[in-house]
């Protein structure tokens, strides 16, 4: 009995013994799957095994195992990046990398690096340097813990100017959340046809998608204005435009039909306006 417990012991306090290895996509998305309907998942990650996949493959990238992926992986501002702590692991835990010192000099937050076989270097941020960023002042972190962030700042640029090697590109959690969201001017599509017209360009489109939006249109007005954005994508393709007008011509007939069987049971719907 005493040698039972004794061995059961050993194989606990052995973590050697259990060796987990993914060997195919499917056993990937079936671990990755597992975890995102744990409760111990971040909310990143919770309900998103395809979110957790990618994690677990980017830090199998960076010589992590799966589960530091998702507690040091976190989704900001719609990019995967890594914590500020995980960040200098990664470098002191690599060969390449000498040493990495921080300090503060007034204002100043500072970083130093040293590479194997390359002299050392300083990355600095100081609080003029977070007001210029619009930072200093900022609700959130930089409120709350204003020496931390400007440590972290200094930090990630140290880092990612002398190590990206090491980071394989990944993005600092620290920096990407201050990024600001810019929303991109969508060129009106009046002036998008007219510079493709000048420059001679055939935009592309996808036939069978067209045609679902022709076959799906619920009401006559719905089926004009369907028709009349569809046929300037296709108009300089004879062949393409012969099927969305036929298309076009079959499902008016069948909601024209439609329509007369409503007006014929439903007098309380009313007249139904038809598309010219």
């Amino acid at each position: 009995m005493s040698e039972m417990i004794q061995n059961e012991n050993k194989q606990i306090t052995n973590p050697s013994t259990f060796n987990f290895e993914i060997r195919s996509l499917n056993e990937a998305m079936e671990y990755a799957k597992l975890i995102a309907n744990s409760d111990l998942a971040p909310k990143d990650f919770k309900g998103k095994p395809g979110n957790v996949l990618i994690a677990i493959q980017m830090a199998l990238e960076l010589g992590l195992k799966s589960m530091q992926s998702i507690q040091n992986i976190a989704v900001i501002n719609g990019r995967p990046s890594i914590w500020g702590d995980l960040l200098i692991a990664l470098v002191q835990n690599h060969p390449i990398c000498e040493y990495i010192i921080e300090d503060r000099i007034n204002d100043t937050a500072l970083c130093k690096v040293k590479r194997r076989g390359e002299p050392e270097y300083t990355a600095k941020f100081s609080i003029e340097d977070a007001k210029k960023a619009g930072l200093w002042g900022k609700s959130g972190p930089w409120t709350q813990y204003p020496d931390r962030m400007l440590q972290m700042r200094a930090r990630t640029f140290a880092i990612r100017d002398k190590f990206a090697d090491v980071l394989k590109g990944i993005a600092v959690r620290e920096e990407v959340m201050d990024y600001q969201t810019v929303e991109c001017q969508v060129i009106e599509e009046k002036k998008a046809e007219d510079l493709n017209s000048k420059l001679g360009l055939i935009p592309e489109y996808d036939m069978s998608q067209l045609s679902r939006e022709i076959n799906e249109s619920k009401t006559l007005e719905e089926l004009q204005d369907n028709y009349k954005r569809i046929y300037k994508i296709v108009k300089t393709n004879p062949n393409h435009l012969n099927v969305i007008t036929e298309l076009k011509d079959k499902c008016k007939t069948d909601l024209q039909g439609i329509n007369d069987f409503l007006k014929e049971y439903d007098s309380a719907s009313g007249e139904i306006k038809e598309a010219e």
